[in-house]
């Protein structure tokens, strides 16, 4: 499966402005957020891998078998 470099770099330039909104103190604020614990930032970056994860292994094991058949 080819990568999608429009999709990285977008992806990419909104998680940069996400965690600029969160940790940059005079941005936070403006926005009125607040920095996440680093215990709830691992355990959201942990969930996150994980919903995305399942997929990817989903096609990998598909994949295998198309290639078996």
């Amino acid at each position: 499966e080819k990568q999608n470099s429009a999709r990285v770099w977008i992806n990419g330039i909104a998680v940069s402005i996400l965690f600029a909104l969160v940790y940059i103190p005079f941005l936070n604020q403006w926005f009125k957020t607040s920095p996440l614990p680093i215990t709830l930032l691992v355990i959201a970056l942990f969930l996150g891998f994980i919903a995305t994860a399942w997929w990817e292994i989903v096609k990998f094991f598909m994949n295998r078998n198309q290639k078996t058949l």
